[in-house]
């Protein structure tokens, strides 16, 4: 692998949409989100459900620009992480996937940071 870039998006506002709506209402918003990305992703991305309501693009030959741009387009739906394949340090997916899933979880609360000091 010359160049590999993982980037998790975990849905906002999953559980609301659940509890207000039902799981029916969760369950298209999942497949509407599923369609944004791929209308949204570089045709050559690999998609995948991660669980939940997260999922996964595995992106080849991008640059951290490209990352970028696709992350704008879905940042008022998504909070998200990424991280790129280091050839010299990861030995595995999971080492990729935990790295990006710590960028995740960072911009979750630095979201939630944002909505609670604008309350």
């Amino acid at each position: 692998v010359r160049s590999l870039c993982l980037i998790l998006f975990d849905l906002n506002g999953m559980k609301r949409v659940n509890d207000t709506w039902g799981h029916l209402a969760g369950d298209r918003l999942l497949r509407d989100f599923a369609s944004l990305l791929r209308e949204t992703m570089p045709p050559t991305a690999k998609l995948y459900r991660y669980g939940g309501d997260e999922f996964i693009a595995a992106l080849h030959e991008v640059s951290l620009s490209d990352v970028k741009k696709c992350q704008q387009k879905l940042e008022q739906r998504a909070a998200w992480g990424h991280a790129f394949f280091n050839p010299e340090t990861d030995h595995g997916l999971s080492e990729i996937v935990k790295r990006a899933d710590g960028m995740l979880y960072a911009m979750k609360r630095a979201m939630k940071q944002a909505a609670e000091n604008a309350s």
